[in-house]
């Protein structure tokens, strides 16, 4: 039976549009209303804030030998199959949350042991095996035979014995309430939920008000995918998805086992009951999906979340889109509208929750609905059939979709533009040539202002191209919408530049960035002609949207490794065309040099190191070159430690071309030139303006330390710290001195 409160739902459900009650939907309307829904998506949050040390250390108290945990990360947060949340209310809320975004999902953090692992069977065991998988009449549910001869034991504790062997298996209820116990020491307040333990939001100190929990998961390494699932890697696949190039990298990942038994399972079996996990290979499947798969997936998990129905997760909701795109018709997300993927994504999920069978996508033997309650996924059905049948009112009438339009909708002035506005024209939306345009015209006015806005940020930087032309496909339908794409970030960017101030230089520079990304570096460079830029100039732009591509690349917040390649590769032909603009440039060419460095590409570093150098540009009279705490994540080690002591570092380009030359030829094997080039990298120090003496003395000192002449560093370091006293020199000293000592 279902609950009183689903059926009541029912009796509540989203009103219809008057369009749609003929069964009449407007496609254009309809992708507008998708695009407001989704219009938070990309938000991500700095997962660098989240500090697992201490909950690492009492891991080890149930694994003592244990010298190192890997953290890998899961779940929707990383899959970046969420809807941000925009905070713009401030009553009731914390300083560092009233406005921005918030983070309505939760993250997985696996905590894996490097030291042992799991395996398939008795022929892979080694000395660091510390159980062998069993399987169990529950497809992708196994038990964990402990190796007694592994050279990493387990405690007694959280063993147990299986009925007719005597054989000992690893429990995983009493792991799960061992770490419990350890969690609860210090009143951290954690609860098991399935196989992880949840840290619950009022005790994460940093981030409470980001995200709705952190699971804190254990698993074990499975050295390779398990026997269970090798059909998932051999089976055919008719519409080649995931793509053959991908399954290689997604065999790879390998699988792990975590601590969570089969809902159906006695309680002797769920002691020792754990299950199979592609966590990882999940992850890189949301990689491959493409936009018109994910926004269909999320709107889709957005009305099943709206409805408060249990009967299917987010999980089974993936599952049914992966089994759609490695079997369905394909055609659908190239040939066929936004609204008609969702329509048909809706089917295919209507149809497996009729059927009442959702498979497991990576073991097929698996029904991961078989437990929900028939009834509750009978009213369920009929919400997603109505959703289906009504898509506008489905999304017009969602708390959940609407939740974020609303309030971004409210921050502007005028009223009539504001999301009650467009709901009223929604609800009396009758037919599309009398009433499209007004509903066209409050979308298109958001869609303009928060594509400039979203430009700017690297995470939403698709959102904003997306806004943009759209906007241009309803405006101008006769006219390449990507021309206004390039007009009007190419306008922002100058705008910004011509304010001369902090963050307006480096939000100009994003939205150059964002030209860089989607159209070719000649269009960049003719735009920026058009509004009489120089060549000098232009190299100068160019270099500087190389260093920030760079940055994105390496930020902690950029989940997809394709994005941060991209970001890569585009920075670095920023550099190279920014050099070919201006070969002479000191500064562009330190710049390129570091960047090489830090790629490990040390030929190339020396050469466009020696470059640098061997111009005749007076250290006396040029720019400085910086960076700062914004830079930490993609600068060479020596420099980023730097950073941390003193907030930035700043030089003349040359300094940072003999620095970037010298470390770059130790590291290729060539210390000996290295030091052959020490007397004039000294020489260009001493001609240094005061104002950057100290950190050219520095730059110097951490190249004599990397060629370990740690006598010959010392003297710089002595020097600036007379020029000003902190704790970074007498680091240095100390180090210098140990060195010198051993």
């Amino acid at each position: 039976m279902a609950s009183t409160s689903e059926t009541d739902e029912l009796e509540n459900d989203f009103p219809i549009i008057p369009l749609e009650t003929n069964g009449e939907t407007d496609e254009t309307v309809l992708k507008c209303l998708i695009e407001v829904a989704l219009l938070s998506v990309g938000g991500v949050p700095n997962i660098n804030r989240l500090n697992f040390e201490a909950t690492k250390g009492k891991f080890k108290k149930v694994f003592p030998w244990e010298t190192h945990f890997e953290t890998k990360r899961a779940g929707s947060t990383i899959d970046l199959l969420f809807i941000t949340k925009f905070n713009t209310e401030t009553e009731g809320k914390s300083e560092k949350s009233k406005s921005g975004y918030s983070y309505n999902t939760d993250i997985d953090m696996l905590f894996i042991p490097t030291s042992v692992a799991v395996v398939n069977d008795e022929t892979f065991v080694e000395d660091n095996t510390i159980a062998v998988i069993e399987p169990t009449s529950q497809t992708s549910y196994i038990n964990l035979r402990y190796n007694e001869n592994c050279n990493f034991k387990i405690s007694p504790s959280i063993l147990s014995t299986k009925e007719n062997t005597a054989d000992r298996y690893i429990s995983s209820q009493k792991l799960l309430r061992t770490m419990q116990k350890h969690m609860n020491v210090k009143q951290e307040a954690v609860e098991i939920v399935g196989p992880s333990l949840a840290v619950l939001p009022e005790q994460m100190e940093k981030v409470r008000d980001l995200m709705t929990s952190v699971d804190i998961v254990f698993a074990f390494r499975n050295k390779d995918w398990p026997s269970l699932g090798i059909e998932w890697i051999t089976r055919d696949r008719p519409n080649d998805w995931p793509p053959k190039k991908d399954l290689d990298e997604l065999y790879a990942t390998g699988s792990h086992v975590v601590p969570k038994s089969n809902k159906s399972s006695s309680p002797e079996e769920a002691d020792i009951m754990w299950k199979l996990s592609f966590n990882l290979a999940e992850r890189r499947l949301a990689e491959l999906m493409d936009t018109k798969q994910r926004y269909c997936f999320l709107i889709v998990k957005g009305i099943v979340k709206d409805s408060k129905s249990k009967a299917l997760s987010s999980y089974s909701l993936k599952n049914v889109l992966w089994w759609m795109l490695e079997r369905g018709d394909s055609t659908i997300w190239t040939a066929q509208t936004i609204g008609r993927c969702l329509d048909a994504y809706l089917c295919e999920l209507i149809q497996a929750a009729k059927n009442h069978k959702i498979e497991n996508f990576f073991m097929p033997g698996e029904n991961l609905i078989e437990h929900v309650d028939k009834r509750s996924m009978e009213v369920l059905i009929h919400r997603l059939e109505k959703a289906r049948g009504a898509p506008m009112s489905a999304i017009i009438g969602n708390t959940i979709l609407t939740q974020n339009p609303a309030r971004v909708f409210s921050m502007t002035p005028e009223k009539e533009f504001h999301f009650e506005q467009l709901r009223s024209k929604l609800m009396s939306y009758e037919s599309i040539e009398r009433d499209q345009q007004g509903i066209l015209q409050i979308v298109c006015y958001h869609f303009i202002n928060l594509g400039s806005i979203y430009a700017i940020d690297p995470n939403m930087r698709e959102r904003a191209v997306r806004f943009i032309a759209t906007f241009a496909e309803i405006k101008y339908p006769d006219e390449d919408p990507m021309d206004l794409v390039k007009q009007m970030l190419v306008k922002d960017a100058i705008t910004y530049i011509s304010s001369d101030k902090d963050p307006f230089i480096e939000w100009s520079y994003s939205c150059l960035a964002v030209i860089a990304e989607y159209f070719s570096f000649k269009e960049l460079e003719d735009l920026l002609k058009s509004y009489d830029f120089i060549e000098e100039n232009i190299a100068s732009v160019l270099a500087n949207i190389g260093c920030l591509l760079h940055r994105w690349s390496k930020a902690d917040h950029t989940f997809w490794e394709n994005q941060r390649q991209k970001d890569l590769t585009n920075s670095e032909k920023c550099f190279e065309h920014a050099v070919l603009n201006f070969p002479n440039n000191t500064t562009l060419l330190a710049e390129y040099a570091h960047f090489l460095l830090v790629q490990e590409r040390y030929e190339d570093a020396i050469a466009i190191g020696r470059r640098c150098i061997a111009e005749k540009e007076e250290n006396t009279k040029c720019p400085s070159m910086r960076f700062g705490i914004e830079d930490r994540d993609s600068v060479d080690n020596a420099i980023a430690r730097h950073i941390n002591f003193e907030g930035k570092i700043a030089a003349p380009p040359k300094i940072f071309g003999f620095f970037v030359t010298v470390v770059a030829l130790k590291r290729q094997g060539n210390a000996e030139d290295g030091r052959n080039i020490l007397r004039d990298f000294y020489s260009e120090v001493e001609k240094v303006h005061r104002d950057l003496k100290y950190d050219s003395l520095s730059l110097y000192g951490y190249a004599c330390m990397t060629l370990g002449l740690y006598k010959e560093a010392k003297q710089p370091f002595i020097r600036a710290d007379e020029l000003k006293r902190g704790k970074l020199q007498e680091d240095n000293l100390e180090i210098c001195n140990k060195a010198m000592a051993s």
